[in-house]
């Protein structure tokens, strides 16, 4: 938190906490057992770094507003949609047309955060921040529980209605992760912050056994 902390006080702003919604969970017309089957995977990805992952895997996102992508999914002109986590994909309807997805998700697990003002928060006494910093930790635990959960129960009707959930193997993962960290290294020439956070997600992953 300290680290990111600085990142943004360079702004004006202080970082207080994060949390993780869950892994995100591809939604497709077509199978997608491992990471060679994304080759050519024509669907309607955001902007960025994501973008230019699956561009250098062999995949095709493309970037399409998300009113034009039922249409679009129904006229065969994309085959899938990165939306969210299982359980928000379903409430977007996705799957009533759509019989394939990724679970658990492999290619993005975003995350939410809490800054303020800096002003604002050196004002604060120390119990104040205290507290705040207590808050976020239990709403953030609080908040990965319940989609945890609710993805699980989620996943079940999926499945009785004939939804297809394709579950990447620990070496597709890596091949996917290699790829990404291609990327990232491009984008640490950006900027010394970008530099920064890269180095520390890759450090990060390697402490854990996912590199």
């Amino acid at each position: 938190r300290k680290t990111i902390a600085k990142l943004y006080n360079k702004y004006g702003m202080e970082f207080i906490g994060w949390w993780i919604p869950g892994q995100k969970s591809l939604i497709s017309n077509k199978s997608l057992p491992n990471f060679v089957s994304l080759k050519n995977f024509k669907f309607r990805s955001p902007k960025g770094m994501e973008t230019e992952i699956f561009n250098e895997i062999g995949a095709k996102p493309t970037a399409i507003s998300f009113g034009e992508v039922p249409t679009a999914l129904q006229n065969d002109l994309i085959d899938g949609v990165d939306y969210s986590h299982l359980t928000n994909n379903t409430a977007g309807g996705f799957y009533n047309e759509s019989f394939h997805t990724t679970y658990p998700g492999f290619h993005s697990m975003p995350t939410d955060h809490l800054a303020c003002n800096k002003k604002a928060w050196d004002s604060l006494t120390s119990a104040q921040k205290g507290s705040v910093f207590a808050a976020i930790e239990i709403c953030g635990r609080t908040i990965t529980s319940i989609i945890e959960r609710k993805n699980a129960k989620v996943l079940k009707k999926l499945q009785a209605n004939g939804v297809i959930a394709h579950d990447f193997s620990k070496k597709d993962r890596f091949k996917f992760r290699n790829a990404s960290i291609k990327i990232w290294n491009n984008w640490k020439a950006k900027s010394s912050d970008v530099e920064k956070l890269v180095e520390l997600h890759i450090q990060y992953i390697k402490t854990i056994g996912l590199l």
